[in-house]
């Protein structure tokens, strides 16, 4: 289950840290 639980936490982190970063910079680009 080990490996499983990495899997889900990476895909946690980044999914959080994405939205972090884009609520930290609200449409650059536009």
């Amino acid at each position: 289950w080990q490996t499983y639980a990495v899997g889900l936490v990476t895909w946690v982190v980044s999914f959080w840290l994405a939205g972090f970063v884009i609520r930290r910079r609200p449409a650059e680009e536009a």
